[in-house]
């Protein structure tokens, strides 16, 4: 049996000079990409905070990516907050709110067997298993920030007993303006 020949179609005279890369005609540079991995762990009645580098803005945090826990023993709550001053960060010590806009709605909490005594009710549970079970989430708030730059995320574990580590990232992306953002979503 012979090959089959297989016939290409001849290049269209509109069709332009190849792409060599940089920017597309007509259109400005696309935002840049940021990730930022964190951990936190505390133990007792006690806050651990962190607190990213500088972000400018406007921006949109993209994705974030957790674990519910990665070890533990205790109740713990964590939020992620915004602010333009990099203060609070703070290893297991006081458990005031730390500075910043958080970026989550407060949490629906009910129940009858753990507590969630929680200065900030902006952010997600979590109850340690023991051991290392570690259940990972994702989530794409596409949430635009746009205020006088440039600003640091914090991201605040409070534990109400016992021990809770945990882990994840933030992805983000910096833009020049509004209007590059939006085409960007």
């Amino acid at each position: 049996m012979a090959p089959e020949l297989i016939h290409y179609p001849t290049s269209r005279p509109d069709r332009g000079e190849p792409f060599t890369g940089g920017a597309l005609a007509g259109s400005t540079s696309l935002p840049r990409a940021r990730v930022w991995p964190w951990f936190v762990g505390s133990s007792g009645a006690a806050r651990t905070t962190v607190v990213s580098p500088a972000f400018q803005t406007p921006l949109v945090v993209w994705e974030i990516s957790s674990q519910w826990v990665q070890a533990g023993s205790g109740a713990g709550n964590i939020a992620i907050l915004y602010s333009t001053d990099d203060s609070g960060l703070q290893g297991a010590g006081p458990v005031a709110k730390p500075s910043g806009t958080p970026i989550m709605e407060p949490l629906a909490f009910r129940s009858n067997v753990v507590t969630n005594a929680d200065e900030v009710p902006e952010g997600w549970t979590v109850v340690g298993e023991g051991g290392t079970v570690a259940v990972p989430f994702r989530l794409e708030p596409k949430l635009i920030v746009d205020v006088a730059g440039p600003i640091f995320f914090k991201v605040t574990l409070r534990t109400s007993a016992g021990e809770v580590r945990t882990r994840g990232f933030l992805t983000i992306f910096e833009g020049a303006s509004l209007e590059q953002l939006a085409n960007f979503l």
